[in-house]
């Protein structure tokens, strides 16, 4: 039996409302459901960094040992290396008693930085063996510094007389200039008693010298003696220097 066009349209009506009521109910909840529900939480900031230094370190190790690998395949060798004896790279007077020998070659192979002048200096005065000895005197000559020179000169009246470190130190008396600041202290050295004739000469020699090359006299204040002894040895060089050239 065939249904009349007014029932079929209240049945369509009825079916589209049922179906919007039903997307509206389906919608709420979703719409509850997405502002109850917890967010997953993100990766706190704290954890982040970890994870980017973890790749990091990853990363770096992979390539260390790429670089192991290929030194390796070309015939080196890894080793073991000891930590830095601190002690004997500062020249310590400590280990003189013990480690005298370590310290002198030291000295010769690698001479300490001026920072460890006043350690260098008490090895040059204490030291047992004289090879030690000389050791220190040539190492203080290599700082090349305008305290390295001042440490010689007051070094030199120390010494025995006979020590071999100091024929050593007299040459190495050496300001950078006639106008350095240790000229007046090398000229004090003329008039003292503790320095040898021999040396005294060597002293004067070397002033005389840097006067002639720098061409600046040698004005400061000296004793007679030390004057003639100067003037002596400046006519020497002169001379030695017309010889050469002649």
């Amino acid at each position: 039996m065939r249904r009349p066009r007014s029932v079929r349209s209240v049945v369509v009506a009825v079916g589209v409302v049922a179906a919007v009521v039903a997307a509206l109910l389906w919608w709420h909840g979703e719409s509850a459901t997405s502002n109850h529900a917890s967010p997953a939480e993100p990766p706190t900031e704290a954890a982040r960094p970890r994870d980017l230094v973890g790749l990091v370190v990853v990363e770096r190790n992979r390539e260390e040992h790429g670089q192991r690998r290929a030194f390796e395949d070309d015939g080196w060798t890894f080793v073991n290396v000891a930590e830095p004896d601190h002690a004997l790279l500062a020249v310590s007077p400590a280990l003189l008693p013990a480690r005298e020998a370590e310290l002198r070659a030291q000295l010769a192979s690698a001479p300490p930085g001026v920072e460890h002048l006043a350690n260098v200096v008490v090895v040059a005065t204490s030291a047992r063996d004289a090879a030690t000895r000389i050791a220190a005197v040539e190492a203080i000559s290599r700082m090349r510094v305008d305290a390295a020179q001042r440490a010689l000169v007051e070094l030199l009246p120390k010494l025995a007389a006979n020590d071999p470190a100091r024929r050593v130190l007299v040459p190495l008396l050496r300001p950078a200039s006639a106008s350095d600041e240790s000229i007046a202290e090398l000229i004090a050295l003329l008039d003292s008693p503790a320095i040898a004739s021999d040396e005294k000469e060597q002293i004067a020699m070397t002033l005389a010298m840097l006067s002639l090359r720098d061409g600046v006299p040698l004005n400061q204040p000296m004793s007679t003696a030390a004057r003639a002894l100067i003037e002596r040895m400046t006519s020497l060089a002169t001379r030695a220097h017309t010889a050469k050239r002649s």
